[in-house]
């Protein structure tokens, strides 16, 4: 998305949701910018799973630390187990981070067919991949590619901003996600209105509790 778009997108949201309009009004911008660096970011998304901010930062920092800000898919390869192990990563996101680093290393995933493909093949794609799921797709769409129409329906932090922002008694299933979406007529701008449901919910003054 360039800046005219996400201006677009964020008026369409304003306009279209009650809910949202005093969020884009608080919260800094969306301002991502895609990135180039794809089989890096799927690996800091391996390591985000399931871990708190702080501890999945100061992991990631180990990582980057040991192979380089772009890690060297090779060297991740050649490195033993265990040692990646002692940076902190699980048993089982370390078999996963060599997965991705074989992937692209053999051509499995066609990362440069990337700019041309949908979101749906995109995920078709990466989700090939043992240990990218749905979620680590979504992330990458939102977060890498910068796709404006990305909602990730097994995002435990947005289900917790839906809860919170529209008052639910309870968080969200995916039925309920998309029907919020539909009605506050988010489309085709999803990327850009689960940013500010996340900033939401850790940004003082936006009018929402901070995780």
């Amino acid at each position: 998305m360039n800046r005219n778009e996400i201006t677009k997108g964020i008026e369409h949201l304003a306009k279209n949701d009650p809910v949202l309009k005093p969020l884009t009004e608080k919260i800094p911008p969306f301002g991502y910018e895609e990135r180039p660096h794809y089989a890096k970011d799927l690996i800091t998304a391996i390591i985000n799973q399931q871990l708190s901010i702080k501890a999945a930062w100061k992991i990631e920092q180990r990582f980057l630390e040991k192979f380089g800000d772009d890690p060297g898919l090779q060297l991740i390869l050649d490195t033993p187990h265990d040692d990646i192990r002692a940076l902190g990563l699980s048993n089982a996101k370390v078999r996963y981070v060599k997965e991705i680093a074989s992937a692209f290393l053999k051509g499995d995933v066609h990362f440069h067919k990337f700019p041309d493909m949908t979101d749906d093949e995109i995920i078709r794609e990466l989700v090939k991949i043992k240990g990218v799921g749905e979620w680590t797709a979504h992330m990458f769409l939102m977060f890498t590619l910068v796709r404006p129409n990305i909602l990730p329906v097994g995002d435990l932090g947005i289900k917790r901003a839906v809860m919170v922002n529209y008052n639910l008694p309870e968080m969200p299933d995916t039925k309920k996600l998309i029907e919020i979406s539909e009605k506050g007529n988010w489309a085709p701008y999803n990327t850009i209105a689960c940013y500010y449901l996340w900033k939401s919910i850790d940004t003082p003054g936006a009018g929402s509790p901070i995780y």
